[in-house]
């Protein structure tokens, strides 16, 4: 909607209608950011990424994201819901955009809900905070995931000995991503001649490439194999479309 503008004369300044939904400077009303719709996009959030839930109502993800971390904050004086916890997710989220300010949450895999966020993610919070939880919490879960921060490892071990550690895909794509972006510049560096390898790096990083795009990419990995090794690696942990199309020796489909 379209906000009025106006003029004082005495200040010699503009300013914005004020208007008595929602406040100044916000995308959203007050309706939408209180009771059921509040709610709503929450429950969203634990099956969809902020960026889909947002599209539905038509608000920015990060929007979305804020009054999700919001819900969690209020949702988590809920008595014993440690007790469930098998599977517990360490992640980092930015507290203030832009700012080098990053929290911690602990989430529950199995359930997809969050069960606390901490501060920081440093090592001293992460220790007091599993002290705290104390050996039983500890002993009862089955496997923890991360990204790749060394602390997060050593405090997994340390804390929880009988699970299985695990590395979140998203960061293992992640790093596969970037040594193949870096295979695909040094072989177009060297073989700058060949015209199969020009224009690929954005095939290579589609999550669903069309058929013309698939016949590119083959062309290309005939220049360099190992750039299909990786490719067929990378789609295995995504878990896309091209885990079976490009394993080593086969044909395009």
């Amino acid at each position: 909607m379209q906000v009025r503008q106006f003029f004082c004369p005495d200040c010699d300044r503009y300013f914005p209608e004020r208007l008595s939904f929602a406040d100044p400077g916000k995308s959203y009303t007050h309706r939408q950011a209180n009771g059921v719709a509040r709610r709503w996009i929450f429950d969203c959030c634990s099956k969809q990424p902020f960026t889909e839930v947002g599209a539905l109502p038509g608000v920015n993800a990060k929007t979305v994201e804020r009054i999700y971390y919001q819900q969690v904050k209020v949702r988590l004086d809920l008595p014993n819901r440690y007790v469930a916890v098998r599977r517990l997710g360490i992640d980092e989220i930015a507290n203030r955009k832009g700012k080098s300010s990053y929290c911690c949450v602990l989430t529950d895999l199995d359930r997809n809900v969050a069960l606390e966020v901490l501060p920081s993610r440093s090592k001293t919070t992460l220790i007091a905070h599993f002290q705290k939880l104390g050996p039983g919490f500890c002993a009862q879960i089955e496997s923890v995931s991360f990204d790749l921060c060394a602390a997060c490892y050593a405090i997994s071990k340390r804390f929880f000995p009988q699970a299985v550690h695990v590395v979140d895909r998203f960061h293992v794509v992640k790093s596969l991503n970037k040594v193949l972006d870096t295979l695909r510049w040094k072989l177009r560096h060297d073989q700058s001649l060949v015209e199969a390898l020009k224009n690929i790096k954005w095939d290579l990083f589609k999550a669903s490439p069309t058929v013309v795009q698939q016949t590119r990419l083959q062309e290309a990995f005939d220049y360099g194999p190992l750039s299909r090794n990786l490719v067929a690696l990378r789609d295995d942990r995504r878990g896309g479309p091209l885990s079976s199309a490009f394993r080593v020796g086969s044909q395009p489909r």
